[in-house]
């Protein structure tokens, strides 16, 4: 079994998941095998290394048949690629997704297990979505025997941007707007099952979702598991300064949503996790495919909180924070360019939002 993107965040899953199921003979793939994460999955997961680069057909070609027999893949695309600065880009994604297939289809892979993403085919999904899409459809047109996962939001992702503090749980959507999630390991154990049992699976389009809840449930759900009160707030920082300074990020994380977001079945994750247990196997109540209240049990949300932040902390946070920008931005940025900038409309309503910010914070400490 071949990996791509093995030291990315679902690569890595996959990789993990093998290896647990004790599978023989894992190549995970990466551009630079002596990057520590990529040594990682050698000394951690027994994964065997190879040289392979999104944006260079013959090096895929090459790590598809370096095992010297027909492989299995797992294959996933990012539209972050080196060669547009790791800026998302929908026209690269597509353009090294298709040289992808191209690659496994020149190797004479056996089977592709596709990880695309859920609602890629609606017409309200952003770009760097539905090239996502257009990756599947020259998969089922290489002839190619194939399985597509669409998974949904990563709970890791936002447990790595909206850490729960005491009392408070935040998101970029309002409250009481629901959202598809999934854990990564689940995307390991759903990509697992597959690779191992492909023709089961083969021309089948899954999607991979394991809880719909809002914001309001999530402060709902963590306040049962910790037996105390937990509210949801939105994180109006983030959301300003995604709207501004990174338009698409904003779309598909915000207006993608409100448009009517990933429209996916739990339902089939669910039936997996129950079908294959080993595969799904963890501690206790965790095992199974991990819901929202699952993963506060799995990442040890149930624990010693950090407290909310202060009147004082967050004026010098939010004060460092604007400091760190301008600075960034004054280095950076040519002298004509930075000029222009600090005559644009948007650069001092995204300052106003920082002072709101800042005011409403301290609303919320008074109020306490």
């Amino acid at each position: 079994i071949v990996v791509l993107g093995a030291t990315g965040n679902q690569g890595a899953a996959v990789v993990k998941y093998l290896n647990a199921l004790n599978t023989q003979s894992v190549y995970a793939v990466t551009r630079d095998v002596n990057n520590p994460r990529s040594m990682q999955l050698a000394a951690v997961f027994g994964a065997k290394l190879l040289v392979g680069d999104f944006e260079k057909k013959d090096s895929l070609v090459a790590a598809f048949q370096a095992p010297g027999k027909p492989v299995i893949a797992f294959c996933v695309s990012t539209p972050s690629m080196a060669g547009t600065g790791f800026v998302a880009n929908a026209e690269a994604e597509i353009a090294a997704g298709k040289q992808m297939i191209d690659a496994a289809k020149e190797a004479a892979v056996k089977h592709v297990v596709f990880s695309s993403v859920a609602a890629c085919d609606k017409e309200f999904a952003p770009g760097y979505l539905q090239s996502k899409k257009t990756i599947e459809d020259h998969l089922k047109e290489s002839g190619l025997s194939w399985t597509i996962l669409r998974p949904v939001a990563f709970l890791e992702i936002w447990a790595r941007l909206h850490p729960p503090s005491k009392g408070s749980v935040a998101g970029l959507l309002r409250g009481d707007m629901k959202q598809h999630w999934v854990s990564l390991e689940d995307v390991g154990a759903v990509a697992a099952t597959v690779l191992l049992d492909p023709a089961k699976y083969k021309a089948k389009t899954i999607d991979v979702a394991a809880d719909e809840v809002s914001g309001e449930e999530m402060a709902q759900q963590l306040g049962a598991l910790r037996k105390e009160n937990f509210t949801y707030s939105v994180a109006w920082l983030m959301r300003s300064f995604l709207y501004f300074f990174a338009g698409p990020i904003y779309e598909e994380r915000v207006t993608f949503h409100e448009k009517g977001g990933y429209q996916a079945s739990c339902k089939e994750l669910h039936e997996l996790a129950a079908r294959y247990p080993a595969e799904f196997k963890r501690e206790g109540a965790i095992a199974g495919a991990m819901t929202f209240a699952k993963f506060c049990l799995r990442y040890h949300l149930t624990g010693p909180l950090p407290a909310r932040s202060g009147f004082g902390y967050n004026v010098l946070y939010t004060t460092a924070f604007l400091g760190a920008i301008m600075a960034v931005l004054a280095y950076l940025l040519p002298d004509a360019l930075w000029e222009d900038m600090k005559r644009r409309w948007a650069f001092y309503l995204f300052c106003l939002c920082l002072i709101i910010w800042v005011v409403t914070k301290a609303r919320h400490v008074l109020a306490r």
